[in-house]
């Protein structure tokens, strides 16, 4: 860096850079929550999990919902401030999207980013598109994302000095983002075993670190098994050797389901086709893992971070390195696994391999302007190159902070009339969850989570039984209904 660009920074305090991204981020929460557009469909489930943990507690909790936790957090807060659920949810992600942008910064910090790139880091995060689209939305991912983050940087500086309170970190974080999603398991049992690649030490030294930074595992499976054996815990550990076996039979099911879309594939197309029934069966995944990735990071933003990953050269360290290529390679495990169960893929599950990837483009902007009168020594390029940054920032901006597409108040405001002019007596017919979320009738109304609405099904409803008809309906379903 010059001399004059240090001086720009050096009187600025990293915890005040850190303050001001996260009233930033503050901002951005109540600018995309003003838009007033209902929230996402999984969050009413999570609403409804949590109103079942707050009266009738955990078990019921968790035989709504199986993996509960980022509900009792709303519900928990809810209860000590006296918001309403919803309120609580929102306060609750938006305290994790400041969570993600620290740990992000903090995560470039800890590569040897200095006060300029975690500047740059800072406006990356805030303003990437596809993560701000989601600031209205109730997601426990975001936990995920946060907590993750900063396990990754607490694993990078265990490694590089090999202090406890690292590898304590370490296991707390990623535990906690555990908690959000059990993805967090990989990377709890698979990322510290890069700690065991150390030509330097003894092989006793090498699993004395590896022990330290699994402490808090460690102490898991402990307490499971006493609780196992001596305590009255038998939903629990019901409920998490259940999971355990889900687990264990994802890679047979997957293997079926293989198996029967190439055997589709042979029996209804020509001999071209079904004799490569398996090269165009991956070849479609593939395409769908690619646009998935493109639609996470944005055209601009993906070919930043290629170029920067590819062109230009960094002085990592190797022991940073190793775990930031072990994060990205176990995120594309996971998210293979998922394809290969479900065959789609969507921006919101590529979001942590999407963020970790970015990591790289502070470092790449702050190497094009330290070195900008060397790579423009033209006026034209000069003013060629400006133009281009400056509209690239404005469509990040844009894109990160005003709502682009179809308004769907008109949901809020439709359930809202309901509640107001309706009886709760009356009896409903609703094929919208959110509509029923937003008149607080969603015990009046058979509709199931998930599923298209037809004009068939209403053939088969009792007229007698309802009161009211609430349909939402496209001009997929009124074509239809013409047709």
């Amino acid at each position: 860096m010059s001399t004059t660009k240090q001086a720009k920074y050096a009187n600025i305090s990293i915890s005040y850079i850190y303050l001001f991204a996260s009233l930033l981020s503050l901002f951005l929460s109540w600018l995309w929550l003003s838009y007033d557009q209902p929230i996402n469909i999984d969050g009413i489930l999570y609403l409804r999990v949590a109103k079942t943990f707050l009266h009738h507690g955990f078990n019921a909790a968790a035989h709504t919902y199986s993996w509960p936790f980022f509900s009792i957090m709303i519900a928990y807060i809810s209860k000590l401030s006296h918001l309403s659920l919803l309120t609580s949810a929102h306060l609750l992600v938006s305290f994790f999207y400041v969570l993600i942008v620290i740990g992000f910064m903090n995560l470039v910090k800890t590569m040897g980013g200095n006060k300029q790139t975690i500047v740059i880091a800072a406006l990356v995060v805030l303003f990437f598109p596809t993560l701000a689209h989601e600031r209205a939305f109730i997601y426990r991912d975001f936990g995920y994302y946060a907590f993750a983050l900063f396990a990754l940087a607490a694993l990078i500086q265990y490694d590089r000095y090999n202090k406890t309170t690292h590898a304590l970190l370490w296991g707390i974080y990623i535990s906690i983002a555990t908690l959000f999603r059990i993805e967090g398991v990989i990377f709890f049992l698979f990322a510290p075993l890069l700690l065991l690649f150390n030509s330097r030490l003894s092989w006793i030294e090498k699993i004395v670190i590896y022990c330290k930074a699994n402490i808090i595992l460690l102490i898991a499976a402990i307490i499971f098994v006493y609780l196992r054996k001596f305590g009255n815990t038998t939903s629990h550990s019901l409920t998490l050797m259940q999971l355990l076996s889900n687990v264990a039979s994802v890679f047979s099911s997957t293997q079926i389901k293989l198996h029967s879309f190439i055997q589709v594939i042979k029996h209804n197309f020509n001999t071209f086709i079904g004799q490569n029934a398996k090269l165009i069966l991956f070849g479609g995944m593939f395409a769908i893992f690619f646009m998935a990735f493109l639609a996470t990071l944005t055209a601009v933003l993906a070919l930043l971070a290629l170029i920067f990953w590819l062109k230009i050269k960094f002085n990592f360290a190797a022991k940073t390195r190793k775990h930031i290529y072990a994060f990205i390679v176990l995120n594309l495990i996971i998210l293979t696994a998922f394809l290969l169960q479900t065959f789609f893929l969507i921006p919101r599950y590529m979001m942590f391999l999407g963020l970790i990837i970015l990591t790289i483009i502070p470092f790449g902007i702050e190497n094009i302007l330290n070195r900008w009168d060397i790579l423009v020594n033209k006026t034209w390029q000069n003013i060629l190159l400006k133009t281009l940054f400056v509209l690239v920032a404005l469509n990040l901006l844009i894109s990160s902070a005003v709502h682009i597409g179809a308004d769907k108040s008109y949901i809020i405001k439709s359930g809202k009339w309901l509640n107001a002019h309706t009886s709760t007596k009356d009896r409903f017919y609703i094929n919208a969850p959110r509509i029923a979320f937003y008149s607080q009738r969603q015990n009046a109304n058979p509709y199931i989570y998930g599923a298209s609405f037809s004009y068939q099904n209403l053939e088969k409803i009792n007229s007698a039984q309802y009161d009211f008809y609430v349909l939402q309906v496209n001009h997929h379903n009124v074509q239809a209904a013409k047709n």
